[in-house]
């Protein structure tokens, strides 16, 4: 009996585990998004409450109004900072682009940088391979500086045509995917809207949500809640910690 009874819980909790992981599936794959500002806006609201009460402690400021500054200033961080590498980022793409320009209008020097750099390469080869190879790839550099960078794109797009005709997908696929990373644009303006609205009203009552929360728990669970949450912080805070001194 005490078998039977053992095997019975087993499987209950089994099912238990497998609804659990079936519930969390469904709700990341067709729910996240859907919840994602709410659940931003929660975390924002949280980091924001030690501060908060800080700056309560020190001052005659009402904690709702200092937790909703505080909100407030961190997201006009986050927007300097996502300003700025944004702009480093565009920077960096121009420059690639005006160096990528002078070297393809001095195709030839090119072709010679890049054919130094592969025999180079090429050297570590046994003897009697490299005796094989090099001059098979000495004589196609040879051949392709002697075209220009608009020959040699001819070359190339006829070389792809071949019996099964030049499929054009290479380049639409890049251009779907700006396509659809525009299209989304306004529901992301939205999310943040919603976000800091959000967080702003989450931070303000986050007294009253916190303490709502925990009478609904037992005093095992509420132990449970904050270990969790001390973790999850702690954790986030030296992975941030970690990647702003990557980035510095």
């Amino acid at each position: 009996m005490d078998k039977v009874e053992l095997r019975r819980k087993r499987i209950i909790n089994f099912l238990y585990l497998a609804l659990i992981l079936g519930l969390t599936y469904l709700f990341f794959k067709y729910f996240f998004g859907m919840f994602f500002p709410f659940i931003f806006a929660l975390f924002i609201a949280i980091a924001v409450q030690k501060p908060a009460d800080y700056i309560v402690s020190k001052t005659k400021l009402k904690k709702g109004f200092t937790a909703t500054a505080m909100v407030l200033l961190l997201y006009v961080a986050i927007g300097v900072v996502i300003f700025f590498l944004g702009a480093k980022l565009v920077d960096a793409f121009k420059n690639f682009f005006v160096f990528l320009t002078a070297k393809i209008s001095d195709f030839p020097a090119l072709v010679g940088e890049i054919k130094a750099w592969t025999l180079n390469t090429l050297s570590i080869l046994p003897d009697k391979l490299e005796a094989k190879i090099l001059p098979s790839v000495s004589q196609w550099f040879d051949t392709v500086g002697d075209k220009s960078a608009s020959e040699f794109a001819s070359s190339v797009f006829d070389s792809a045509s071949g019996e099964e005709g030049f499929s054009i997908s290479a380049f639409t696929t890049p251009l779907v995917g700006i396509w659809s990373t525009a299209k989304r644009i306004p529901s992301v303006f939205v999310a943040t809207i919603i976000a800091i609205l959000s967080s702003c009203f989450m931070a303000a009552d986050y007294d009253w949500i916190s303490s709502f929360i925990k009478n609904q728990l037992s005093d095992k669970n509420k132990h449970r809640l904050s270990v969790s949450k001390r973790v999850v912080f702690t954790s986030l805070g030296k992975l941030i910690r970690s990647y702003v001194i990557i980035i510095m």
